[in-house]
């Protein structure tokens, strides 16, 4: 049902909106709605595929590389064509197709089970406090979640969420200021998107291996591009900064497939949706703190015009993927 949420404010983008500019309700919405949807299928994934979930998850995850190639000329083509009202609407019928897809999506054998116990405690329990029972359910949750390892790991999300979006918001400027054209500097975004589609499908091959560690395999990938983004400022050629980015698509891509496997090694596929969830939270904590870091280091030029230190800026996104 979340999914129609997502639809609704594109399809009615006119109404969201007053001179030009989405309201404020109408971007919380949207960006609810997109992760609830993000969640619900990455979830999905981990409950059907038991055997190379990793695979099925790089394969349905590889979409995204393949909009970051093709939606940048479709959208300017939707824009030119039909204005920015109709563009939103063709946005949310887009959308409303996850609602069609969702609804295909057979309740999995783990789900059903649990039901069915949960059924049968009711008829035999009819007259128990039902605050009791949710409580002793609550509690379970929080000591499988309440791990060590856990904790860790939803300080990780937290820490890619702010290293990931922070580097992509000061990409285009950072090229910009040292003397990439326009052009190039979107053929420079779009190689992270080749990044993307084969990073999905290679970490998904590399973690379907049983003699790869999926967490050796999260923190090698971070700590490369971690060291790579702390040297950015000093790559001054359009070669290696077209190689930088496609190594950049190419080891934050896998991120999402990792994310499942490695939930379910630390609290197993029934607590998948709760923790996922929770690791999810993490990381929008992680986006929120993104204008903040921004803020801090905003510096004033000589034209007292607000800018920003971007050496600083891949400094910290740097340290923040080698932190994980």
């Amino acid at each position: 049902m979340w999914r129609n949420f997502v639809a609704a404010p594109h399809a009615n983008g006119r109404n969201g909106q007053s001179d030009g500019k989405p309201s404020r309700e109408h971007l919380l919405l949207s960006g609810t709605s997109q992760s609830l949807i993000y969640t619900g299928v990455l979830v999905s994934v981990g409950y059907y595929f038991d055997k190379g979930r990793s695979i099925a998850t790089g394969i349905v995850v590889n979409g995204c590389g393949v909009a970051m190639l093709a939606l940048p000329s479709i959208m300017h083509q939707c824009v030119s064509s039909f204005g920015i009202h109709g563009t939103f609407r063709l946005i949310g019928a887009a959308f409303f197709q996850c609602a069609v897809f969702g609804a295909l999506m057979r309740p999995n054998n783990v789900e059903m089970t649990e039901k069915m116990d949960n059924k049968t405690k009711n008829t035999k329990e009819l007259y128990d406090n039902q605050c009791v029972r949710l409580g002793k359910s609550v509690r379970n949750s929080l000591s499988t979640l309440g791990s060590v390892e856990f904790f860790l790991f939803c300080l990780s999300t937290f820490c890619w969420n702010v290293s990931f979006n922070i580097s992509y918001l000061y990409f285009p400027k950072y090229f910009k200021n040292n003397g990439v054209s326009k052009l190039d500097v979107s053929y420079l975004i779009s190689a992270t998107g080749i990044g993307n589609i084969c990073g999905r499908y290679l970490i998904g091959l590399a973690a379907s291996d049983r003699e790869i560690d999926s967490r050796l395999l999260f923190f090698g990938q971070f700590s490369l591009i971690g060291i790579f983004t702390l040297f950015l400022p000093f790559l001054k050629r359009f070669t290696i900064q077209f190689v930088y980015m496609t190594a950049f698509g190419l080891y934050t891509g896998g991120v999402w497939i990792l994310q499942t496997v490695i939930l379910v090694e630390l609290i197993s596929l029934s607590n998948l949706a709760s923790g996922f969830g929770i690791a999810m939270l993490c990381g929008g904590f992680g986006q929120l703190a993104v204008p903040l870091l921004a803020e801090i280091l905003e510096n004033d030029n000589h034209d007292n015009v607000p800018d920003i230190d971007l050496p600083k800026v891949f400094a910290v996104s740097g340290k923040h993927k080698c932190f994980e």
